[in-house]
């Protein structure tokens, strides 16, 4: 028989209850009055956004002045997206209607991103013989590989450490070989952490640092139930390895929202990801299965979530795969979400910024009692990280 905890959220088990959505929607009407609009009813104000959804239409001009492409050198800089943008103007034949300034920003931080992320393929590749040799089955998830799938080259999306999915019980070992046989140092291992473990190798005298993530969940346990067995049976063996293998395209995009979904969608690196993975593989992906699947592991609201910012900022992707369950009722301004991927503590444009967060934070969990863990977790940070350990630990 289901716990009584469960029985009393199953009324509420798959989205928001109506009381929360009648909030929500309250707290929208009060706050986006005071979000600057571009004019057309958007609530994105970031030129960027703008600037590829007028290059996805194939309008022109790109952007009104060259002030407004000066605003969107700066946000494309800040979060690493110009090998993203450049390679979708590129392939709209718009590289020839930007200003030269603009076009040689783009080139130089794409050659830039293209480097380092062929420095960091290399270790990565040395990581994955260490994991190979050992019989560690390994999983890749994002990074170069990621880049390759959904742009056809390892240095057009920006990346910064090398996340792998191993096996729970194959994680102490895989820690011990990485730090024993390429010099990587860490945390110890704890069997009671949230889903994953950090390891770091600094490169002495050229100030540069490799981040290596071990996964074994790709979201905290005690808010959600994902499966990742299927992921196992359904992944494909990368060429050249024995036991290392990349996720099929309907889990790739599974995980994509999950992850944009547990940062906030506070980058636009994400949202291109979701938009270029629709583009590509739109037919391998189907929407019905997905949220079947989401509401068995109870990450319908982080699904949901991910996909409606996606689908706001960039409309044609209705055309693209049509998306009934678009949530339009929470507040949502790229600009202001960034802020958390910034490193904002304190944001001076008032509560908009928290609100927004708060927001979107409660509306992606499936049950009620997520979302008072959540909010127990804001108001008693060292009490609930104490309780989170303890959940983990019973679950095993």
């Amino acid at each position: 028989m289901p716990d009584s905890e469960d029985a009393e959220d199953a009324e509420d088990a798959s989205c928001p209850g109506v009381y929360f959505q009648e909030l929500m929607k309250e707290l929208r009407d009060r706050v986006e009055p005071r979000i600057r609009s571009d004019g057309s009813g958007r609530t994105d104000v970031m030129k960027i956004v703008a600037l590829m959804n007028r290059a996805f239409a194939g309008e022109l001009p790109l952007l009104p002045s060259g002030e407004d492409y000066w605003i969107a050198m700066e946000e494309t800089g800040r979060q690493a997206i110009a090998g993203q943008v450049h390679h979708e103007l590129q392939a709209r034949g718009c590289l020839e209607h930007l200003p030269d300034d603009f076009l040689s920003f783009l080139q130089a931080r794409r050659r830039e991103q293209s480097l380092y992320n062929l420095i960091l393929k290399a270790e990565a590749d040395r990581v994955l013989f260490v994991l190979e040799r050992r019989g560690i089955r390994t999983i890749v998830l994002k990074g170069t590989w990621l880049s390759r799938r959904l742009y056809g080259s390892d240095g057009v999306r920006g990346t910064s450490d090398i996340d792998l999915l191993v096996a729970r019980e194959d994680l102490p070992a895989a820690c011990e070989r990485i730090c024993a046989e390429l010099g990587y140092a860490g945390m110890p291992y704890d069997p009671n952490s949230p889903y994953h473990a950090e390891l770091v190798r600094t490169l002495p005298g050229r100030n540069l640092e490799f981040r290596v993530e071990l996964h074994w969940n790709l979201v905290k346990p005690d808010f959600f139930r994902l499966d990742c067995r299927p992921m196992w049976e359904r992944a494909q063996r990368l060429p050249d390895y024995g036991s290392v293998f990349e996720l099929s395209e309907p889990d790739l995009f599974y995980t994509l929202c999950l992850h944009g979904a547990k940062h906030g969608m506070s980058s636009l690196r994400n949202v291109l990801d979701l938009e270029a993975m629709l583009r590509v593989f739109a037919d391998r992906i189907d929407y019905n299965e997905l949220f079947r699947r989401a509401r068995r592991e109870e990450t319908y609201g982080m699904v949901v979530m991910a996909l409606s910012v996606a689908y706001r900022l960039f409309p044609h992707l209705h055309a693209v795969k049509p998306f009934e369950a678009c949530r339009t009722w929470f507040p949502w301004n790229q600009r202001l979400a960034w802020k958390r991927e910034a490193g904002y503590r304190r944001y001076q444009g008032g509560m908009t910024y928290y609100v927004q967060r708060t927001v979107f934070e409660l509306a992606k969990f499936d049950r009620n009692r997520y979302r008072y863990r959540y909010l127990y977790g804001l108001l008693f940070p060292k009490r609930a990280a104490a309780k989170s350990k303890r959940r983990i630990f019973q679950k095993g």
